[in-house]
């Protein structure tokens, strides 16, 4: 190890026992110097820009976190090396779906081929094009894991006992590996060479070796900036990091050396000299030229031309102006969706050409203050959410992110919905014995099942107001409609019971129709009660309607008072005889006629099975004669109507 990489290993010693001490800035200056190194590393063996923009965060984050346990401050750069290549090594099996090296090694005895990719070409190092070549066939003939096995070994310089545990197999693996990947590269070069007819590797050798190829292929690599670190990360630099320019300097430089002529000068100030990319930032930058060129210009291993660039304005993007959105839905559930055009914004503006997509999605986001659940004639807001301080200062620009308000407009009218368009109700039975005999349980809608609950269903009289609610299975109605599109035009109703019989509350309810019924029926009950009696004449003298006021067992009663002339075989004489046949619970349909007179329950005036009606069997004398019946009318009402005055209102006819 020669005097300019101890130089370099102890500056990194010094910086973390900087940090170790409380310097915070120590750890933003190794990251500023290694962080292309390390991306170099993830990208190399996971080839996709993303995931190595992740495994290299996740190295820091490591690294940040555990360099306390780090003993050895000189071997500060083996260390994040190995954590990068874990992490990338990591993330590439997670990809892949591995559990360890895919590749089915060979015996080392069965390898055929020359593998001696020693003192390689000054051009196919430092010509583009070349060197371009030279990769592509590289990534064509390797798998992905002897790549990384070159990578690790040659670009990291880390030792086979180490690469042996990343990769997960024993060191000889390793070995056979490395001898592997050279002699299929040989072998790709010359297939390469003998079918486009171009030489690679011919003309005089050089100094090159494979480490040097991977530092100048990769020494020009933009380094994301990343967030979400747990360290400040600094101004950042752009393109070479001090650490690989300082390794590729120092082997730049004996390369020069060793070439030393003015052929060499000319190739190096030729196409493909200017490697590095400049920004007008305003900053200091190294611009760095190929590594012939610094040894020829400078001399002695200096290799950087320290160029200062004039700032300029930086320029405004207005993100509102690749911004859209658009309403879609109905009116009071409306959603509000947007869209940033990031690609427009890298075309419209030729300073970030270098800028990739993802970063500007990856730190331009924003959202509505409301996004869900719109009115037409509504504001919202949209307030943005970015993170392009690193990209502002490093591509001079400021992105202008003022909020948005846009008014809800074109939303349709959610069409209406009535849940009950296909209930149906019917009622049974007496008014204030009346039920529900029938009514639509469930039914299925537009909006899903939607079932029916009663207020009351049974108990019922004509012109009472039942309330019927409509709702989902354990689901508000409201929400079942929302989610299918819809507004629901009512949830309650209310039904009117109707249809129901009635008691009869009035004398003038009966109609006459059922009258000459019910006084034909109480001749016959007459007839069959005297049928060993002689009379010459039976007629109707009376009737009383007693209504309830609600405190007996019966609605009504009606009273037919008869009065028969009865013939008394001994002495030969005529009695006055006067006598009731009642009947209760009279019953008329809604439409108001009468049910049929042989409907109806009765009782007379003896033997009366009328509890409440006294005395049993009423009787008087006459002519010595016992008599069934009241001598006059006076004596029936007093017996038969007055005691039930008390429960009754009653009307006479």
């Amino acid at each position: 190890m020669d005097s300019q990489t101890n130089n370099i290993f102890d500056q990194y010693a010094e910086l973390v026992r900087r940090y170790k001490t409380g310097d915070e800035s120590a750890f933003t200056e190794i990251y500023t110097r290694s962080k292309q190194m390390v991306y170099v590393t993830c990208f190399g063996i996971l080839n996709n820009e993303q995931d190595a923009e992740d495994a290299m965060q996740e190295t820091y984050i490591t690294a940040y976190s555990k360099i306390d346990t780090l003993s050895d401050e000189n071997a500060f750069i083996h260390w994040l090396k190995t954590i990068a290549a874990n992490k990338a090594r990591d993330k590439f099996k997670s990809r892949k779906n591995l559990s360890s090296i895919d590749d089915i090694i060979p015996d080392e005895t069965d390898i055929e081929g020359d593998d001696n990719l020693e003192n390689l070409p000054d051009a196919l190092v430092l010509e583009k094009d070349k060197r371009d070549t030279f990769y592509r066939i590289m990534r064509s003939e390797l798998s992905d894991d002897q790549f990384q096995t070159i990578l690790l070994y040659y670009y990291d310089e880390l030792p086979v006992s180490d690469i042996a545990k990343i990769m997960d197999c024993p060191d000889n693996t390793i070995k056979t590996k490395l001898r592997l990947a050279r002699v299929k590269i040989k072998n790709g070069i010359e297939a390469f060479e003998k079918t486009n007819k171009i030489s690679l590797m011919g003309g005089a050798a050089g100094a090159q070796t494979l480490g040097n190829f991977f530092k100048s292929f990769y020494g020009q690599t933009g380094v994301p900036a990343l967030k979400g670190l747990p360290f400040s990360t600094g101004l950042g630099t752009v393109g070479t990091s001090g650490t690989e320019v300082e390794l590729a300097a120092k082997t730049a430089s004996d390369a020069g050396a060793k070439a030393g002529s003015k052929a060499a000068v000319k190739a190096a100030t030729g196409k493909g000299a200017k490697t590095a990319a400049t920004r007008t930032t305003g900053k200091i930058l190294a611009i760095i030229g190929s590594s012939v060129l610094g040894a020829a210009l400078l001399g002695g291993g200096t290799y950087a031309v320290i160029q200062t660039v004039a700032k300029k304005e930086p320029e405004e993007i207005d993100l509102s102006d690749y911004f859209s959105y658009e309403f879609s839905g109905y009116d009071g559930d409306g959603i509000v969706t947007y869209t940033i055009d990031y690609e427009s914004i890298l075309e419209d503006y030729d300073r970030l050409d270098e800028l990739r997509v993802s970063k500007l999605e990856k730190n331009i986001s924003g959202e509505w203050d409301r996004s869900s659940e719109l009115s037409n004639g509504e504001t919202i807001v949209f307030k943005w959410d970015t993170d392009l301080e690193d990209v502002e200062e490093e591509y001079n620009v400021i992105f202008v992110c003022e909020n948005i308000e846009a008014v809800v407009n074109d939303l349709e009218e959610l069409p209406e919905i009535d849940p009950f368009e296909s209930f149906n109700i019917s009622f049974s039975g007496i008014s204030s014995e009346g039920y529900v005999d029938n009514f639509t349980w469930s039914t299925s809608t537009a909006i899903g099942e939607v079932y029916y609950a009663l207020s009351s269903d049974h108990g019922l009289s004509n012109g009472d107001v039942i309330t019927v609610t409509a709702s989902g299975w354990l689901t508000d109605i409201d929400d079942m409609a929302k989610d299918a599109h819809y507004m629901i035009s009512r949830k309650t109703i209310e039904v009117t019971v109707e249809g129901l019989d009635e008691y009869v509350k009035s004398s003038s309810e009966i109609t006459d129709k059922f009258v000459t019924q019910i006084q034909s029926r109480a001749f016959d009950v007459y007839k069959s009660d005297h049928t060993w009696y002689r009379y010459h004449s039976l007629e109707v003298e009376g009737t009383y309607f007693l209504s309830s006021n609600g405190k007996t067992d019966h609605k009504n009663i009606y009273f037919v008072v008869l009065k028969a002339t009865r013939e008394l075989s001994y002495p030969d004489a005529e009695v006055e005889q006067y006598y009731y046949v009642c009947f209760y619970d009279l019953i008329r349909h809604y439409d108001g006629t009468m049910y049929d007179a042989e409907q109806f329950g009765y009782e007379r005036s003896y033997g009366t099975e009328l509890y409440y009606i006294e005395p049993y069997g009423a009787t008087f004398e006459a002519e010595g004669h016992v008599i069934m019946g009241y001598p006059d009318l006076d004596s029936l009402y007093a017996d038969a109507i007055e005691p039930l005055l008390t429960n009754y209102t009653c009307e006479s006819a």
